[in-house]
Parts: structure tokens; C-alpha cells; sequence
């Protein structure tokens, strides 16, 4: 018997070298969660070159676990995950401070990184696909 796909986070390509990860529980968005998603972004980045990251979460979450600002800082600085930009749909002023903050510390460590925030999907996957 088969995860059901709300149990688990996904990731999927929505646009050419536009890759979403899909969080469909603010109890999933940890770093433990996270794990299977590196793999298949690291390979879209050897595919690829740099990509463009969006995160998908869900509408209620307001704080950002701790675990996942030194995840993804080593995803993307030893992982393999090699990224334009980061963006989030989200209108949570906590989740938009951590993202500029992880996109502060990529640019410190030498990373030509963009980080955005939109209240919907569509200005998200707009924002993506022009940088």
C-alpha cells in the first residue's frame, strides 16, 4: 500500500528549470521531511544548470521551523542544488524574513541567489519564470 500524497512532500517541475516543492502540512515543513527532495533537485541541477526553487506551503504557516535554514543552506552550498532563486507563496512576514535571511547568507557564501515572496501561485510562477 502506497504513502498517501498528503503525507508526504513532493517536489515536480512546473515550468522549464522552474522546480516546486510541495508541502502539504505545516507539520512537513521541517528538514526531516526533506531528504528525498535534494536528490531529485540535484539532478535537475546536473540536467540543467541553475534552477529556480518555489515552495509550495501551506496557507496557515506563519513560523519557519528552525531546521530548515541550515538544511537548505547545505542542500544548496554542498548538496548539489544550484538555484537562481528561491520563492514562496506565502503572506507570512515570518516565512519572508527567513527566506531573505537564507537568501542573505547564500549571497555571503558567494551565491548569485533572488528571493521573492507573493500572496498567489501565479505571481510566484511569474516571478520565476522571468529571472
Amino acid at each position: 500500500m502506497g504513502l498517501d500524497p498528503a503525507s508526504r512532500n513532493t517536489v515536480s517541475e512546473v515550468a522549464p528549470g522552474v522546480w516546486c516543492c510541495h508541502f502539504p502540512t505545516v507539520d512537513l515543513v521541517k528538514a526531516v521531511h526533506c531528504g528525498e527532495l535534494v536528490a531529485v533537485l540535484a539532478e535537475a541541477c546536473k540536467k540543467t544548470g541553475k534552477i529556480v526553487l518555489l515552495a509550495d506551503v501551506p496557507h496557515e504557516l506563519r513560523l519557519v521551523d528552525p531546521s530548515m535554514v541550515p538544511f537548505w543552506r547545505d542542500a544548496m552550498s554542498k548538496g548539489g542544488v544550484n538555484v537562481k532563486g528561491i520563492g514562496v507563496q506565502t503572506t507570512s512576514r515570518a516565512v519572508n524574513m527567513v527566506l531573505n535571511g537564507l537568501g542573505l547568507v547564500l549571497r555571503i557564501n558567494g551565491q548569485d541567489v533572488q528571493t521573492a515572496t507573493f500572496g498567489t501561485r501565479e505571481a510566484l510562477i511569474a516571478w520565476a519564470v522571468s529571472i
